[in-house]
C-alpha cells in the first residue's frame, strides 16, 4: 500500500540532510533500530524542523509528545492517507475509493483514538470495534468494513511501523459464506426479467434509455456509461471497443440495431458540454456535466433509473441499473470467457492471463442470444388493450 511502484522518490534537497526518501510518500530516518517518519516528500522543511523538534526525545528514549505522532492510531491514518492521495493524484486509485479510506480512517479513530499507539492494539481491541458494527448492516457492508481496516493496519506493517503485523484475533473475520447466502436468499433479487426491461424501456427518457440498452446488451454499469465516448463506438459495424476502468481490463460488444439507435438518438439531443475536455463523452446530463464524476457521493444514472422503474411498475429496493449487468452474466449463455469479456470482468485463473482478447464472433454470438432473450419476452397487447408476455394464453 506504498506509493506507487516504479515512482521517482526524491533526493536529498542537500547533502547533509538527515532523512531518507520513504516509499509511503514520507521523510524518515532510522534510529536505535526504529523507523520514525516526519513529514511528507513535497514538504522537507517542515520534516526537517519536526525531526529537529523529536530527536532529543527519541535518543533519550522518549516517546515525543504530540498527540497522534510516530507510532500512533492517528499517525498512521494520516500517514495513510498521504500515500493513497499520492496514488489518486498518480491516477491509480478512484477518488471514490479515496473518499471511502478516508471514512475508515475516521472511524478507526474514533473507535480507538488517535494517540492510541499501534503496538498497544491486540484481539480484545478489534472484538469491541467487530461489536459496534451496526446490527443494520448487511454481510457485505461488514465485510467491506474489515477488509478496509485491515488494509490500513497492514499498511502499518509494510512501511515498517511496527515489528510485526498487528494481530487482529479470531474474530475480526468476513461474514460466513452461509449466513451471506441466507442473507441473499432474503433479498430482492438483482436482476431484471425481460419484460420488465422493456417496460424500463418505455418509462425511460431518452438518455437513460439507451443506458438501459448498454446495461443490457453490454453490461455497461452506471459509471461506465457516464464515462462512454463517442470514439468508443464504431458506428459501421455496430461494436463498442475499450477499457473497463474499474478493472483496467479490455472490454467489446456487438451493439444491437436497437442499442444503436437508442445511443444516436440520445446524442441528437445531447446538451453541449461545459468543459471541452466532455466533448467526446456520449451522454451529458442538463445541467452539461456528465452523468458519472468519480468521487462525487450521488448517482444521477441511479436516481434517473429509480424514476423510470417507478413508473413503469418494477421498482424493487436496491435493485438499479447495476442489476443490469447481473442480469446479463445470468442469461448470457455459456461462453463464460466471452461474457466475462463483454463485462469486463478480471478473470483470476492462469487461463485468463495467457489469454490474448476473446474471438469478435464468440462476442457477437452472446450478444445476439441475449437479444433474442429480449425480443421473446416482450409483452403484446392484449385484446382489453393491456400487456402480456409474448407467449402466453
Amino acid at each position: 500500500m506504498s506509493v506507487k511502484s516504479g515512482a521517482t522518490r526524491p533526493g536529498k534537497p542537500h547533502p547533509d540532510f538527515p532523512l531518507t526518501a520513504n516509499p509511503c510518500g514520507q521523510w524518515s530516518k532510522k534510529i536505535k533500530g526504529k523507523v520514525y517518519y516526519f513529514g511528507v516528500w513535497s514538504d522537507p522543511d517542515a520534516a526537517l524542523a519536526k525531526y529537529r523538534a523529536s530527536i532529543d526525545a527519541i535518543l533519550a528514549g522518549a516517546t515525543p509528545t504530540t498527540p497522534s505522532g510516530p507510532g500512533t492510531v492517528g499517525w498512521l491514518c494520516n500517514t495513510f492517507m498521504d500515500a493513497q492521495q499520492a496514488k489518486c493524484d498518480q491516477g491509480d486509485l478512484a477518488k471514490r475509493t479515496l473518499k471511502d479510506y478516508h471514512r475508515v480512517c475516521k472511524y478507526i479513530a474514533a473507535v480507538f483514538g488517535k494517540g492510541r499507539r499501534l503496538e498497544t492494539l491486540g484481539p480484545a481491541d478489534f472484538q469491541f470495534m467487530r461489536s459496534k458494527f451496526s446490527p443494520d448492516w448487511s454481510p457485505a457492508t461488514i465485510n467491506t468494513r474489515i477488509r478496509d481496516v485491515s488494509i490500513v493496519f497492514k499498511f502499518a506493517y509494510d512501511i515498517e511501523a511496527v515489528p510485526t503485523r498487528i494481530n487482529t484475533g479470531p474474530n475480526f473475520k468476513r461474514v460466513s459464506k452461509k449466513r451471506q447466502r441466507l442473507h441473499k436468499r432474503n433479498q430482492n433479487t438483482k436482476r431484471f426479467t425481460a419484460a420488465e426491461i422493456h417496460k424500463l424501456i418505455d418509462a425511460a427518457p431518452v438518455q437513460l434509455r439507451a443506458m438501459i440498452y448498454l446495461g443490457i446488451n453490454a453490461g455497461y454499469g452506471p459509471a461506465d456509461c457516464g464515462r462512454l465516448r463517442v470514439s468508443d463506438i464504431d458506428f459501421k459495424r455496430h461494436w463498442l471497443r475499450g477499457l473497463r476502468e474499474k478493472t483496467g481490463i479490455e472490454r467489446s460488444a456487438w451493439l444491437w440495431p436497437e442499442t444503436m439507435t437508442a445511443i444516436r438518438a440520445a446524442m441528437e439531443i445531447r446538451p453541449a458540454a461545459r468543459k471541452p475536455e466532455w466533448d467526446d463523452l456520449v451522454f451529458m446530463t442538463t445541467h452539461r456535466k456528465p452523468w458519472y464524476v468519480d468521487g462525487e457521493n450521488t448517482s444521477p444514472i441511479q436516481q434517473a433509473f429509480k424514476k423510470a422503474a417507478e413508473a413503469a411498475g418494477v421498482y424493487r429496493k436496491a435493485v438499479g441499473h447495476y442489476a443490469l449487468r447481473h442480469t446479463l452474466e445470468t442469461e448470457g449463455g455459456t461462453d463464460q470467457a466471452a461474457i466475462d469479456y463483454i463485462m469486463g470482468h478480471v478473470e483470476g485463473t492462469m487461463a485468463g492471463e495467457y489469454r490474448e482478447g476473446v474471438p469478435d464472433e464468440r462476442v457477437k454470438k452472446v450478444c445476439q442470444q441475449m437479444r433474442k432473450w429480449f425480443q421473446d419476452g416482450k409483452p403484446t397487447p392484449t385484446k382489453n388493450g393491456t400487456k402480456a408476455k409474448r407467449g402466453a394464453k
